[in-house]
């Protein structure tokens, strides 16, 4: 059976390749948020993947002569060890592969990427476009994914933050696999609305932080702040709020505050509650980040 029957829409590339009847996942990492990395094994198979969720940028590890994606403009395009593929939110692809081989996925929601994008650039978050791009040579990209395969073998999720954060650098600077919009864009906060909104944030990350606060700063209802917000950000108040306690409770924590400390200072009703929401966000309990975190 085609791997994209045993799936409904709308499903995660790692879904489809979980119904696929060779596909093995060798390892892998929670990277918060919606973000993961996994690594895989395939052979003899065909896949589809109907239109998935989430965005995936795929290299070739181990392999990959075997592998050919069949729906390509001008024919099947076959793979190579070292090839990197962009398969973006929403499009379907067909795969035939013949041979074993090895590669690593990083997932993305389409959010925490445009986030990223948006952070990265202090641009609009809705002038990023992912492009479909089946087998580029992107050497630059090749440490970086081979670092999150290490870390991800290793357990590391420290490790592999700081390589995913390398990887969407050196993925936001190759125009072949984002395009950057450089037209007007309708709607959304001005770059003076929203530093604002970020700088008020900052300073009160100790506070509760409510919507209707942030919205009165620029003038605007919740409703309204909150669509105009997501739309420039990539991500809502919540979930921007969300990011920005978890940075500050990291830099604290690797700086050797006490964790009740440390949760007062990031907005946290308690210790207990900074360790939820901090497990949550980067797969590992504030405790196990600091000792990670120290040299052996």
């Amino acid at each position: 059976m085609p791997a994209s029957l045993a799936t409904g829409p709308t499903a995660p590339i790692s879904a489809y390749l979980a119904a696929s009847p060779h596909a093995e996942l060798r390892g892998g990492l929670d990277l918060g948020f919606g973000r993961s990395v996994k690594l895989w094994r395939n052979r003899d198979a065909f896949v589809r993947y109907d239109a998935p969720a989430g965005h995936t940028l795929s290299f070739y590890s181990k392999g990959g002569a075997g592998t050919r994606r069949l729906d390509t403009p001008g024919g099947p395009a076959r793979g190579w060890q070292g090839a990197v593929c962009m398969m973006p939110e929403g499009l379907s692809s067909e795969w035939e592969i013949t041979e074993s081989f090895e590669f690593v996925h990083i997932n993305l929601p389409d959010d925490e990427l445009r986030l990223a994008y948006a952070e990265t650039f202090d641009r609009d978050a809705r002038a990023v476009d992912v492009a479909d791009l089946t087998y580029a040579d992107a050497q630059g990209m090749a440490a970086p994914f081979l670092a999150l395969q290490a870390a991800a073998l290793s357990g590391q999720a420290i490790w592999a933050e700081e390589a995913a954060t390398e990887l969407l650098a050196a993925l936001f600077s190759e125009s072949r696999f984002v395009a950057r919009c450089t037209g007007r864009l309708a709607g959304g906060l001005s770059p003076k609305s929203l530093g604002r909104i970020r700088e008020f944030i900052e300073a009160n990350l100790d506070q509760p932080l409510h919507l209707r606060d942030l919205a009165g700063l620029v003038g605007l209802s919740e409703f309204h702040f909150q669509r105009s917000f997501r739309a420039s950000v990539g991500v809502t108040p919540h979930r921007l709020i969300q990011h920005r306690r978890i940075q500050r409770a990291k830099a604290l924590i690797g700086a050797g505050e006490p964790l009740a400390q440390a949760a007062a200072a990031c907005g946290f009703d308690s210790q207990s509650h900074l360790s939820r929401a901090f497990k949550a966000a980067t797969g590992l309990t504030p405790g196990r980040y600091r000792l990670d975190l120290r040299p052996s």
